[in-house]
């Protein structure tokens, strides 16, 4: 799915920009507002992985670009464990965010825009794969009860069978 792959590949490229300015001691470009410090969000213990010095957002590269790359195998052939396991990476990644969204407003009190917009990508995948997961469900109760392949949606399974069920109740026209 398309949507998949351009929210892992923004999700990257934000990791990665957050992971530049780590080690190369930049400030990010963020809007100062009294409740939005990008700063003290990412310079706060929170920031790093527990007990090293390695940024969350190297983390973040690695979850996108795997997040992307399932997004591209879904465009080529989508095996059958590749939408539960989408489905369960933007989860973990989900509760993550959800750990560092609260850490930013409780204990830090401060946001960082670019954390808030990788966040936000977060959430959009959670719900793209949640969608293609239901969506197979969808498909696979349409294909058992046609007995053959899933159409493109419920919809057009439950149109086609009004339309035979009419034909057989008038003799075939």
């Amino acid at each position: 799915m398309i949507g998949l792959v351009v929210t892992g590949a923004a999700a990257a490229l934000i990791s990665l920009y957050l992971t530049i300015t780590h080690y190369g001691g930049a400030a990010l470009v963020c809007v100062p507002a009294s409740f939005v410090d990008c700063d003290a969000v990412t310079s706060s213990s929170y920031s790093l992985v527990p007990f090293t010095d390695i940024p969350i957002a190297l983390a973040g590269i690695g979850w996108s670009v795997m997040s992307a790359a399932g997004g591209v195998l879904a465009l080529r052939r989508d095996p059958p464990w590749l939408r539960p396991a989408h489905l369960a990476w933007a989860g973990a990644a989900l509760l993550f965010a959800l750990y560092l969204i609260n850490a930013e407003i409780a204990v830090i009190g401060r946001i960082c825009e670019w954390c808030t917009a990788l966040h936000v990508l977060i959430v959009a995948t959670f719900f793209l794969a949640l969608s293609r997961m239901r969506s197979r469900a969808r498909g696979s109760a349409c294909s058992a009860a046609r007995g053959s392949p899933p159409r493109s949606c419920c919809s057009a399974c439950s149109s086609d069978r009004r339309v035979r069920s009419r034909r057989s109740a008038t003799g075939g026209t």
